[in-house]
């Protein structure tokens, strides 16, 4: 529950959300001990009291109610009403109060007795399992209850807190992912018994009207019908009984136009909805409240929302959104009125109605256009004028870069196209500046305007150059870890781990020495040895799921070979368009002379006009001057190499070198270790991500080398795209649905042995 993120909501339109909240808050003052208000709004010196109460079901489940139903009530106030609805626990209520089955004074009611009623029970516990809802069943006995079905592979168990302890070690044996959840009872179990029949009387005290708005039922998982909405026992039920939340998406599904909208805080139900297979691409999926660790204004997360569901064809009434804003003439030129049409379609042409909005409430726990109305919206024209003097600078630095003219204070830098060539050409410039030498990885820690600015401002920074870079948290899946490449830092996988979907944790390991104080050249065995010991920081234990591009795919190889000497699992391991060096050994020798030249220049010419053949012409001048930038840095680098040269001569010390030498002359030496090394025979399956267009002079080798080299299998895919591509849009997308279907597989599989 993020309390400064409630109030900036409620900046958003005027008082529209806060007046919600008070009457909310109004009506359950004879129902708590204390003000809601206190709770969501406390003083900077309440906070921890605040938190604290949050943690107390009787607070937690009111509090979740009035947020949801405030923001529901704000959407509809800018037109964007309800189709359908589906709730997840508590948010049902929320749904059944908007769809008129509830008077919004006995939903209240409801709700503060549900957790009051909670609260007098004993403690207990929910486990989330990645496992099937079969699986999960069998896990279950006197002590422990199937809570809730987030998703065919997601699963939460309830019960006391010693039976979800045994359970959670009995699945740690097994190597079955799992994550305990921060609830303060075991809700959805047979912890809930005792107060059902006083939770009935309660129910029978209130008017049960019949849904004016169809919504989902989490006990049976498909719609509710009029009997059930109006029957009292159903809501005790509803206390009890699993939640059928993947059931009812499911039925959701069956429409393919529809668009979801979560209503509610974070964005836990909508990476539920994205990860769920029977989702089409037709259908739209949006939040209202950010991600507590995304650092960016709650204000503009809104705004943001707001355009994008726009431009998915939801109608907004645009009267009602600014009728609060007082507004004045603004004279503009003369314009002859030529018949030319410049209204840009909403992109997805599937989904043109408001009648296919869902609106989503949450549960009990705490395309470039879209970007720029975003941006629009809150910089009202002015942004600049309210930037500080880093902030204009970082922007007049990124807009050099980038080549775009106009940079927000919220503009991502990989959205904005931004690679990790130019990042080498913007931190250079960043240290020229402010004196600081700081990893490429930040950018994934600061990848806007706004925060990348506060990190430069900030007096005691010290940047961390661990090789461990978390590119993407995910929450919901094992993660996935990639070694860097020949360049040695990680930004090029983003692409690859925003493709996975939100819910997949994402780690990228860059190289020893990228602050670029000294040339370092650690051999295969020694980078796998330091990254074995990164990763382990994040999980201890096996199975392991590696993998990477070009050289990181051997040092994952290697990686594989000494996880499997300490007794470890690697349970997936994937090689992206990565040969052996006896490969390349064996071909390049009978290359002669005008072969090479003719490689260099028609065949690399060819691969790179079919590449950029795909590309809108924007994402054309920004290849081609990520291509030019390429050449100038090399040029530099040779230049610092030739005056080396000659001081040598001299015997004259050259001490000082760029951190552009030191970055390529590491490089340089990665190569060297690339081709020193002598892969041995592994026992463990392989996946060997290939590139569709290979130069023609290579052997024709399909398993580019690694024929003989996995004992078990080695499965060979193709992938659209050349070498230098692959992990470029849109060719990353191809690849991303390969890697993402081996990552599911293999989860699959590694629980069916288990089981057997």
């Amino acid at each position: 529950m993020r309390h400064k993120s409630c109030y900036l909501i409620f900046l958003v339109r005027n008082v529209s959300f806060k007046e919600h909240i008070d009457r909310c808050a109004e009506i359950l003052q004879p129902h708590l001990a204390h003000d809601l208000r206190e709770i969501i709004y406390p003083k900077d010196i309440d906070l921890d009291d605040a938190a604290d109460r949050l943690k107390n079901t009787m607070y937690t489940q009111p509090a979740l109610f009035a947020i949801e139903y405030a923001l529901a009530k704000l959407w509809m106030s800018c037109g964007i009403a309800p189709a359908a609805m589906v709730g997840h626990s508590i948010g049902e209520y929320v749904a059944a109060c908007l769809a008129g089955v509830f008077s919004l004074e006995d939903a209240l009611a409801l709700v503060a007795a549900r957790g009051r009623l909670i609260q007098t029970l004993p403690s207990g516990s929910m486990l989330a399992v990645f496992l099937p809802e079969e699986d999960a069943q069998s896990l279950l006995n006197e002590a422990l209850s199937l809570a809730v079905i987030n998703g065919p592979q997601i699963c939460v168990i309830s019960g006391g807190h010693g039976a979800i302890d045994d359970l959670a070690g009995k699945l740690d044996a097994q190597h079955v992912s799992h994550r305990r959840l921060h609830t303060s009872h075991a809700f959805h179990s047979m912890m809930m018994e005792p107060i059902l029949e006083e939770f009935t009387v309660e129910v029978n005290q209130v008017n049960l009207n019949s849904p004016t708005i169809p919504f989902m039922s989490n006990v049976t998982g498909t719609w509710i019908t009029q009997e059930e909405a109006g029957d009292p026992a159903y809501w005790a039920r509803h206390l009890r009984s699993t939640v059928r939340f993947s059931d009812c998406l499911e039925n959701l599904f069956q429409e393919p136009g529809r668009v979801f909208l979560e209503s509610g805080p974070g964005n836990m139900f909508s990476t539920l909805i994205q990860q769920h297979p029977k989702k089409l691409k037709t259908h739209g999926v949006f939040e209202s409240m950010r991600h507590p660790k995304e650092l960016t204004s709650d204000v503009a997360f809104l705004y943001k929302s707001l355009g994008k569901l726009w431009l998915a064809g939801v109608e907004v009434d645009w009267p009602s959104f600014y009728s609060t804003e007082k507004r004045r003439r603004i004279p503009l030129p003369t314009y002859p009125f030529t018949h030319l049409r410049y209204w840009v379609e909403p992109a997805n042409h599937a989904v043109p109605r408001t009648d296919n909005v869902v609106q989503f409430a949450d549960g009990f726990d705490s395309t470039d256009r879209a970007e720029q109305i975003a941006v629009k919206a809150v910089e009202d024209g002015s942004e600049e004028s309210r930037m500080n003097e880093i902030e204009k600078d970082i922007a007049r630095l990124w807009r050099e870069i980038l080549g775009i003219r106009k940079i927000g204070l919220y503009d991502n830098y990989f959205e904005l196209g931004g690679s990790s060539l130019m990042a080498v050409r913007l931190f250079a410039q960043i240290e020229k500046k402010y004196s600081k030498r700081l990893p490429l990885a930040t950018l994934y820690e600061a990848p806007t305007v706004r925060q990348f600015s506060q990190l430069i401002a900030h007096r005691g920074l010290k940047p961390s150059w661990s090789s461990l870079v978390e590119i993407q948290a995910g929450n919901s899946k094992p993660p996935v870890f990639f070694m860097h490449a020949e360049g040695g830092n990680v930004l090029e996988y983003y692409p690859l781990a925003k493709h996975l979907g939100p819910e997949q944790p994402f780690y990228g390991l860059q190289a020893i020495g990228l602050e670029g104080t000294e040339i370092v050249a650690p051999t295969i065995e020694e980078m796998a040895t330091h990254f074995i010991n990164e990763i382990k920081n994040v999980q201890p234990t096996g199975p392991y799921l590696i993998g990477g591009y070009c050289l990181g795919g051997l040092v994952a190889f290697e990686m594989a070979h000494q996880l499997q000497a300490c007794g470890e699992e690697v349970a997936l391991l994937m090689l992206i368009s990565t040969s052996t060096p006896d490969h390349l050994r064996k071909t390049l020798p009978n290359i002669t002379i005008p072969l090479k030249i003719y490689y260099r220049i028609h065949e690399r010419l060819r691969l790179e006009l079919k590449n950029i053949s795909t590309y809108s012409l924007r994402e054309k001048i920004i290849y081609v001057r990520e291509r030019f930038f390429r050449f100038y840095f090399i040029y530099k680098v040779r230049l610092e190499e030739f005056v080396n040269l000659i001081f040598a001569k001299f015997k004259i010390q050259f001490k000082w070198h760029s951190r552009a030498y030191i970055l390529q002359k590491s490089a340089d030496l990665s190569d060297a270790s690339y081709m020193a090394y002598k892969p041995k025979p592994l026992n463990n399956k392989l996946i060997l991500l290939r590139v569709s267009e290979r130069t023609k002079l290579l052997t024709n080798d399909p398993y580019l080398g690694w024929a003989g080299l996995a004992d078990k299998d080695i499965l060979t895919l193709d992938v659209n795209g050349f070498h230098k591509n692959i992990l470029k849009e849109p060719n990353v997308e191809a690849l991303a649905e390969k890697v993402k279907y081996y990552l599911e597989k293999t989860q699959a599989d590694h629980k069916k042995t288990l089981s057997n």
